[in-house]
């Protein structure tokens, strides 16, 4: 039995068991499963269809910290450029995207050596994964600022409904952008909160059941089903108004033959006010 099939069966459980009350499946839900600020790490992996390799040990060229307000009405993303410098542990100082070559489980360990945080659960995708779970959510609608290419469907500047591929493209493609892998990284977590902001625009607990039925085929992840379905439910009720998206500012350079970024003070103190809550509470 599937990981998503599953989590649709553990909801028609909890819908059934509690005899159509929806406000008693709700509330059990809503049954916290952690305290405090929730941190989750979010890895886009360069391995896997359409190239060889498990997602989960390639390279994450896409890097994001994920903080849930402890009232779990405000989140925040934290996004990281794929060059950032940073020490890994067991593999000396490299760039962060190449820890995932070590298992998720490493990318954990370099987040928390480096920013001095506690990581709660992991959830990891790859390229294709990425693009056919925005073609079964229904797409988002994107303003687009310039025309995007990345080897994939081309995308005109405007206001576009991106599903799928085209999705892809928009999260993968840094050299149309000024900014290059810090506006694409910006770009990914916008993609996220605006499928969360349509998510919730008709949330009911089918369709949360859905939503989080089609993530679980797409990621691979350490969260367990029913604390994955309770995740689902808590961010349907979390006001998309209140999704902060922040990107480390880093000043580019080198190190040894190798482009890079190197992450400043700065850096370090937006990952500690997210983790606390203070820029999530301002969203």
């Amino acid at each position: 039995m599937s990981r998503a099939t599953r989590v649709l069966l553990a909801t028609l459980l909890v819908v059934g068991s509690v005899a159509g009350s929806a406000g008693a499946a709700g509330r059990w839900l809503l049954t916290p499963v952690d305290d405090g600020v929730i941190t989750l790490l979010l890895l886009g992996s360069d391995a896997g269809p359409p190239r060889s390799g498990s997602p989960a040990n390639g390279r994450a060229d896409a890097f994001h910290l994920l903080f849930v307000s402890e009232d779990r009405q405000h989140a925040t993303f934290v996004n990281i450029a794929r060059d950032a410098y940073v020490p890994i542990p067991g593999r000396g100082n490299g760039k962060i995207n190449s820890c995932l070559t070590g298992g998720p489980e490493r990318c954990v360990a370099t987040v928390e050596q480096t920013f001095g945080v506690d990581v709660d659960h992991y959830l990891l995708t790859s390229m294709h994964a990425m693009a056919d779970a925005f073609e079964q959510f229904g797409g988002v609608d994107v303003h687009v600022d310039r025309p995007l290419t990345m080897g994939g469907p081309d995308i005109a500047a405007g206001d576009q409904h991106l599903n799928g591929f085209q999705a892809l493209t928009y999260a993968r493609d840094r050299k149309n952008r000024p900014r290059g892998d810090f506006d694409r990284s910006t770009a990914q977590a916008e993609l996220l909160a605006l499928a969360h902001a349509e998510a919730v625009a008709d949330a009911d607990l089918g369709s949360i059941a859905r939503s989080v039925a089609i993530l679980s085929r797409h990621v691979i992840t350490d969260i367990p089903d029913a604390m994955l379905l309770r995740y689902g439910y808590a961010a349907m009720t979390l006001p998309p108004q209140n999704v902060a998206n922040v990107t480390l500012p880093g000043r580019i350079g080198t190190a040894g033959a190798a482009s890079v970024i190197w992450l400043g003070g700065e850096a370090a103190v937006l990952v500690a006010d997210a983790a606390d809550g203070r820029m999530a509470a301002a969203g």
